[in-house]
């Protein structure tokens, strides 16, 4: 592993035993962020010690998972009941845009979320216990399972298997990128314009304790390592693993679990990193929104607004 480690701000640090899932940011900066240990969505503003605003608490839930934004500041989020003590409640997930837009009874643990078409209102959705990608169209929501695959499934019984996906930003072929918390890979796959594979899924790079990930613009996966509390960039066709920031006995990076580009002219080389705190454990520290200063050409996308 090649060894690159850079400093990691606090933006906003929650209280002990509140832990964060996932986050997203908008096109002004502003970050929304989801927490598992309670079903609420936090906007947080990008700068070092920022409050916290509850946007909303979805009542009838326990913990909030995935988001992802489809059009220009519209955002999906996955709700549903789950706790580190008696696990998942199969059946009890739901995806909500303001008002609900699906009901997936068949869910066992709904947890990442990724765009697959804007225009079509398509996003993939990462089943953790069932071990499939399933595809929602936000519009009709119509759900079914659109990717299963050895690699997307667990290796151990109840292992939390596939937990981030998202799609290749660039490229002639378009892949479906994934990890396996359970198998410790980053994969992909190859995938039809309707979202459904083609042939098998590779490995990209394993032996890592992976959560979610985003991609820089040249098409590199920026990946949190929630077992190891770092943060690392992949070379998606050599495999090649570079530490960014964070260390196995860090306390800042306490297992960050989703990293995200800001999208202003003055943080596309900042990632925004959402941290567990490693609740459940004998030793946590609050949950929190972390700003990572990527040094060089390391960058996201730039997205225009639509």
């Amino acid at each position: 592993m090649k060894i690159q480690v850079l400093q990691s701000n606090p933006i906003h640090v929650f209280p002990n035993g509140t832990s964060l899932e996932s986050l997203a940011i908008r096109a002004n900066g502003q970050i929304l962020t989801t927490v598992i240990t309670a079903p609420e969505l936090y906007l947080v503003d990008p700068t070092i010690n920022s409050s916290a605003t509850l946007i909303h608490t979805f009542s009838a839930y326990e913990v909030l998972t995935g988001i992802v934004e489809v059009e220009f500041d519209q955002f999906y989020v996955i709700a549903g009941n789950y706790s580190f003590v008696s696990g998942t409640t199969p059946g009890s997930y739901s995806i909500f845009h303001v008002d609900m837009v699906a009901d997936v009874p068949e869910g066992q643990l709904l947890n990442g979320l990724g765009l697959l078409s804007r225009e079509e209102g398509l996003i993939y959705v990462a089943d953790s216990f069932a071990g499939v990608i399933r595809l929602l169209n936000v519009y009709t929501g119509e759900i079914h399972v659109a990717i299963n695959d050895t690699l997307t499934q667990p290796a151990t019984e109840d292992g939390l298997a596939v937990n981030g996906v998202h799609v290749s930003p660039s490229g002639e072929k378009k892949y479906a990128y994934f990890t396996n918390t359970d198998r410790g890979i980053l994969a992909r796959v190859l995938i039809h314009p309707n979202g459904s594979a083609i042939g098998q899924a590779e490995i990209v790079a394993s032996n890592l304790p992976v959560d979610d990930f985003t991609f820089d613009r040249d098409g590199n996966v920026i990946q949190a390592l929630i077992g190891a509390n770092e943060v690392v960039k992949i070379d998606v066709e050599t495999g090649n693993v570079t530490l960014l920031a964070g260390s196995l006995n860090s306390t800042v990076l306490e297992e960050p679990t989703m990293a995200q580009f800001g999208r202003r002219e003055d943080d596309r080389k900042s990632v925004y990193v959402s941290r567990n705190g490693g609740f459940g454990k004998a030793t946590q520290v609050g949950g929190a929104v972390l700003r990572i200063e990527l040094a060089g050409k390391v960058q996201g996308l730039k997205r225009r607004r639509r």
